[in-house]
């Protein structure tokens, strides 16, 4: 019985959930923020004692440079699959006829995979939906047909990649950075 229907995916400003969206810096993660909302019909609300909000960790690749950000080739050294990646219920606000998350994933440049890096690119790949507690059987159900397909792409660049500067590296966000609706490829080099 869908009930829930994707409406956006907003990557400026501020939405529902009051986080602020788009690139930012936090605790050395460089991040993408993003709100997905759900438009939620007022008339399933008797039928459901709870409602959550479900996320799923698709498809990501992790691409780096070393030596030129600009000239030098593209090396891949991870791609995975996560699965289950539900937003932390303090990211979900539920207005009644809108259900909302937040999440903002993103790469950290000291991680170890990225060691030597002059340049990251992290593509991460996510589906997002709503689900409901049914009053008559006890059991959570999906409330989303289709669910939301939804990507991140987070392009980093070392300001200070040849050493030419004091204070070692300085990562900054380059017009590579993005998200939106549908998945992105992770099986080929970034066209950057």
């Amino acid at each position: 019985m869908p009930g829930a229907t994707f409406s956006q995916l907003l990557s400026s400003g501020v939405g529902e959930t009051k986080r602020s969206l788009g690139p930012g810096n936090l605790l050395g993660f460089f991040l993408n923020g993003v709100e997905l909302q759900f438009a939620i019909d007022p008339s399933i609300r008797g039928n459901y004692s709870a409602f959550v909000a479900k996320q799923w960790a698709g498809p990501e690749a992790h691409w780096i440079k070393r030596g030129s950000p600009l000239g030098s080739p593209w090396l891949r050294v991870a791609a995975t699959s996560s699965g289950a990646d539900d937003p932390d219920p303090a990211n979900v606000v539920d207005r009644i006829s809108l259900i909302a998350y937040f999440d903002s994933p993103g790469p950290n440049p000291g991680n170890a995979r990225y060691t030597g890096a002059t340049r990251i690119q992290v593509v991460q790949n996510f589906t997002g939906w709503i689900e409901g507690k049914s009053i008559a059987t006890g059991n959570f159900e999906g409330l989303c047909d289709p669910v939301a397909a939804w990507f991140s792409v987070v392009d980093i660049v070392n300001g200070n990649w040849d050493g030419s500067a004091d204070g070692g590296a300085s990562w900054q966000f380059t017009g590579a950075t993005a998200s939106g609706t549908g998945w992105r490829d992770t099986n080929g080099a970034p066209v950057v």
